[in-house]
Protein backbone atom coordinates (compact mmCIF):
# COMPACT_ATOMS: atom_id res chain seq x y z
CA UNK A 1 0.00 0.00 0.00
CA UNK A 2 1.86 3.20 -1.38
CA UNK A 3 1.49 6.19 1.33
CA UNK A 4 -0.77 8.93 0.02
CA UNK A 5 0.51 12.14 -1.56
CA UNK A 6 -1.75 14.70 -1.54
CA UNK A 7 -2.67 18.35 0.49
CA UNK A 8 -2.89 18.29 4.60
CA UNK A 9 -6.05 18.81 5.92
CA UNK A 10 -5.22 18.67 9.53
CA UNK A 11 -2.38 18.01 11.60
CA UNK A 12 -2.79 18.33 15.43
CA UNK A 13 -1.36 16.95 18.49
CA UNK A 14 -3.64 16.07 21.24
CA UNK A 15 -2.87 14.20 24.95
CA UNK A 16 -3.86 10.90 25.17
CA UNK A 17 -7.20 11.19 27.48
CA UNK A 18 -10.90 10.35 26.03
CA UNK A 19 -11.91 14.09 25.49
CA UNK A 20 -9.13 14.55 23.77
CA UNK A 21 -9.68 12.07 21.27
CA UNK A 22 -13.41 13.19 20.91
CA UNK A 23 -11.83 17.05 20.09
CA UNK A 24 -9.64 15.30 17.16
CA UNK A 25 -12.63 13.57 15.65
CA UNK A 26 -14.73 16.51 16.16
CA UNK A 27 -12.02 18.64 14.40
CA UNK A 28 -11.62 16.07 11.64
CA UNK A 29 -15.08 15.64 11.13
CA UNK A 30 -15.66 19.78 10.91
CA UNK A 31 -13.20 19.49 8.48
CA UNK A 32 -14.08 16.98 6.16
CA UNK A 33 -17.35 18.44 5.48
CA UNK A 34 -16.03 21.74 5.32
CA UNK A 35 -14.26 20.10 1.99
CA UNK A 36 -17.58 18.45 1.41
CA UNK A 37 -16.87 14.53 1.98
CA UNK A 38 -19.99 13.04 1.96
CA UNK A 39 -21.52 12.46 5.41
CA UNK A 40 -20.95 8.44 5.15
CA UNK A 41 -17.74 8.89 4.65
CA UNK A 42 -17.29 11.12 7.59
CA UNK A 43 -19.09 8.57 9.88
CA UNK A 44 -16.59 5.82 8.83
CA UNK A 45 -13.81 7.84 9.32
CA UNK A 46 -14.48 8.86 12.45
CA UNK A 47 -15.67 5.53 13.70
CA UNK A 48 -12.12 4.42 12.70
CA UNK A 49 -10.02 7.07 14.03
CA UNK A 50 -11.96 6.94 17.63
CA UNK A 51 -11.17 2.94 18.10
CA UNK A 52 -7.69 3.35 16.86
CA UNK A 53 -7.37 6.52 18.85
CA UNK A 54 -8.93 5.35 22.17
CA UNK A 55 -6.70 2.24 21.53
CA UNK A 56 -3.84 3.61 21.77
CA UNK A 57 -4.86 5.99 24.82
CA UNK A 58 -5.72 2.48 26.46
CA UNK A 59 -3.06 0.15 25.49
CA UNK A 60 -0.23 2.43 24.13
CA UNK A 61 -0.47 4.81 27.12
CA UNK A 62 -2.33 2.29 30.02
CA UNK A 63 -1.05 4.22 32.91
CA UNK A 64 -2.54 8.16 31.26
CA UNK A 65 -0.55 10.73 31.87
CA UNK A 66 0.37 14.01 29.27
CA UNK A 67 1.33 11.78 26.34
CA UNK A 68 0.56 12.87 23.04
CA UNK A 69 -1.05 11.85 20.06
CA UNK A 70 -0.19 13.11 16.64
CA UNK A 71 -3.35 13.10 13.99
CA UNK A 72 -2.04 13.78 10.18
CA UNK A 73 -4.71 13.85 7.70
CA UNK A 74 -3.80 13.73 3.84
CA UNK A 75 -5.94 13.85 0.97
CA UNK A 76 -4.71 12.75 -2.52
CA UNK A 77 -6.91 12.78 -5.93
CA UNK A 78 -8.58 9.97 -4.74
CA UNK A 79 -8.14 8.74 -1.38
CA UNK A 80 -7.48 9.88 2.32
CA UNK A 81 -5.45 8.93 4.96
CA UNK A 82 -5.09 9.37 8.67
CA UNK A 83 -1.60 9.09 10.47
CA UNK A 84 -1.76 8.64 14.28
CA UNK A 85 1.88 8.48 15.47
CA UNK A 86 2.94 8.49 19.62
CA UNK A 87 5.60 7.26 21.94
CA UNK A 88 3.41 4.53 23.85
CA UNK A 89 3.83 0.64 23.94
CA UNK A 90 4.49 -0.62 20.65
CA UNK A 91 1.68 -3.11 18.66
CA UNK A 92 2.07 -6.75 20.34
CA UNK A 93 4.09 -8.49 18.19
CA UNK A 94 4.66 -5.31 16.45
CA UNK A 95 1.94 -6.07 13.81
CA UNK A 96 -1.33 -4.72 13.24
CA UNK A 97 -4.12 -7.04 15.11
CA UNK A 98 -5.62 -9.17 12.47
CA UNK A 99 -9.00 -7.89 13.38
CA UNK A 100 -11.07 -11.19 13.49
CA UNK A 101 -14.97 -10.54 13.73
CA UNK A 102 -15.77 -12.11 17.40
CA UNK A 103 -18.02 -15.10 17.47
CA UNK A 104 -21.86 -14.26 17.81
CA UNK A 105 -23.02 -17.64 17.31
CA UNK A 106 -23.66 -17.58 21.28
CA UNK A 107 -26.53 -16.94 23.48
CA UNK A 108 -27.60 -13.17 23.51
CA UNK A 109 -26.26 -13.34 27.25
CA UNK A 110 -23.30 -14.84 25.99
CA UNK A 111 -22.52 -12.26 23.31
CA UNK A 112 -19.08 -10.01 24.09
CA UNK A 113 -18.99 -6.56 24.98
CA UNK A 114 -16.03 -5.81 22.89
CA UNK A 115 -13.60 -6.96 20.09
CA UNK A 116 -15.15 -5.30 17.65
CA UNK A 117 -12.09 -2.14 17.18
CA UNK A 118 -10.29 -3.77 14.79
CA UNK A 119 -12.59 -5.94 13.01
CA UNK A 120 -14.21 -2.08 12.07
CA UNK A 121 -11.15 -0.73 11.58
CA UNK A 122 -10.04 -3.46 8.67
CA UNK A 123 -13.96 -3.50 7.30
CA UNK A 124 -13.48 0.48 6.74
CA UNK A 125 -10.51 1.37 5.61
CA UNK A 126 -8.67 0.16 2.18
CA UNK A 127 -5.34 -0.28 3.49
CA UNK A 128 -3.80 -0.30 6.94
CA UNK A 129 0.26 -0.17 8.11
CA UNK A 130 1.78 -0.07 11.06
CA UNK A 131 5.57 0.70 11.79
CA UNK A 132 7.80 1.78 14.74
CA UNK A 133 10.98 3.70 14.52
CA UNK A 134 12.75 5.55 16.94
CA UNK A 135 10.69 4.87 19.80
CA UNK A 136 7.66 5.98 17.86
CA UNK A 137 4.45 4.07 16.45
CA UNK A 138 2.80 5.07 13.24
CA UNK A 139 -0.57 3.72 11.85
CA UNK A 140 -1.54 5.02 8.29
CA UNK A 141 -4.80 4.44 7.71
CA UNK A 142 -6.35 4.22 4.23
CA UNK A 143 -9.95 5.57 2.68
CA UNK A 144 -10.85 4.82 -0.71
CA UNK A 145 -12.60 8.44 -0.71
CA UNK A 146 -11.79 11.29 -2.81
CA UNK A 147 -12.75 15.06 -1.58
CA UNK A 148 -15.71 16.16 -4.39
CA UNK A 149 -13.46 19.39 -6.61
CA UNK A 150 -13.73 22.69 -4.65
CA UNK A 151 -15.74 24.77 -6.77
CA UNK A 152 -18.39 21.36 -6.67
CA UNK A 153 -17.65 21.83 -2.74
CA UNK A 154 -18.58 25.52 -2.98
CA UNK A 155 -22.16 24.96 -4.36
CA UNK A 156 -23.24 22.10 -2.75
CA UNK A 157 -24.94 23.29 0.47
CA UNK A 158 -24.05 21.07 3.49
CA UNK A 159 -26.44 20.11 6.21
CA UNK A 160 -24.67 21.86 9.33
CA UNK A 161 -22.75 18.17 11.36
CA UNK A 162 -23.80 17.52 14.85
CA UNK A 163 -20.83 18.97 16.90
CA UNK A 164 -19.53 20.62 20.08
CA UNK A 165 -18.05 23.79 19.86
CA UNK A 166 -14.13 23.20 18.99
CA UNK A 167 -12.15 24.08 22.25
CA UNK A 168 -8.42 25.62 21.14
CA UNK A 169 -6.36 22.70 21.83
CA UNK A 170 -4.52 23.99 24.68
CA UNK A 171 -7.80 25.03 26.85
CA UNK A 172 -9.34 20.91 25.47
CA UNK A 173 -5.81 20.00 27.17
CA UNK A 174 -6.36 22.31 30.24
CA UNK A 175 -10.54 20.30 30.77
CA UNK A 176 -9.05 17.09 30.63
CA UNK A 177 -6.30 17.26 32.58
CA UNK A 178 -8.73 18.62 36.04
CA UNK A 179 -11.36 15.43 35.04
CA UNK A 180 -8.36 12.92 34.66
Amino acid sequence: MAAVAGRVLLDIAVRSHPRAVRHAVETLSIRLAAEGLPDAAISAVELVLAEAMNNIVEHAYPRGGRQAIRLRCLAGSDALELRLTDTGRPFPAGRIPLGLAPGLDVATCDLPEGGFGWFLIHSLTSGLRYSRAGGENRLDMTFDVALPAKADADRTPRPSRKSAAIVPQSRCNRIADREA
